[in-house]
């Protein structure tokens, strides 16, 4: 939050007065203008990439010097959301109950479970807790 993201190279040395603003693009308002350092992006807000990837910015300089001529320009600004490991794992269902029959041969099938994870990048690993004498095994990636 209040953070800067991008700095507009070059215009640390600008001495008159430009105005920029984001004309497009800025979904939910997360994005402004530095008001003391021009050509400087902040975040106003934490961006979250479950909700939003990518954002496209189109943004619009003028510069306000002296006369009735005002110079001015577009660009586009696109920026990417880096996803970090902010969610825990979860199971869709929250308690299973499972019959199995009797004599079943060592290393038979018996249960599927499946967690889910909403950050891309994570791998999920399983085990049983509690598994007196080692009756169940589980693939820990599978």
């Amino acid at each position: 939050v209040n953070t800067k993201i991008f700095s507009l190279p070059g215009f640390d040395k600008v001495s008159t007065k430009v105005d920029l603003q984001i004309v497009a693009g800025n979904i939910d308002n997360l994005f402004q203008f530095s008001s003391t350092k021009i050509g400087t992006l902040m975040l106003k807000r934490e961006l979250d990439y479950e909700s939003q990837q990518e954002y496209k910015l189109t943004v619009f300089g003028k510069h306000l010097g002296g006369g009735s001529a005002h110079q001015f320009d577009t660009f586009n600004l696109v920026i990417h959301v880096i996803d970090e490991n902010d969610n825990a794992p979860f199971f869709p269902v929250t308690s299973q109950v499972q019959s199995i029959q009797e004599n079943l041969p060592s290393g038979s099938l018996v249960f599927t479970a499946y967690a889910e994870d909403l950050d891309s990048q994570d791998t999920m690993s399983y085990m049983i807790e509690n598994n007196r004498g080692e009756l169940f095994r589980i693939g820990e990636n599978t």
